[in-house]
């Protein structure tokens, strides 16, 4: 699944890996939002892949 993550190499993926334990994969991205994670959801179901941004928004 891990080379499947095209829209992370779209948000700027840094890295990924699995958590076995956890049984999802976390992926460092530069910037990420819910809306981001809600389309990752949607694609590959819901806590299969985490988004850890770098960045966050300063409101």
């Amino acid at each position: 699944m891990q080379d499947q993550l095209v829209r992370a190499k779209e948000l700027g993926m840094l890295s990924s890996a699995s958590d076995e334990v956890r049984n999802h994969i976390v992926v460092d991205v530069i910037f990420a939002d819910a809306k981001d994670q809600t389309a990752m959801d949607a694609r590959y179901g819901k806590d299969t892949v985490k988004l850890s941004s770098a960045l966050r928004r300063v409101e």
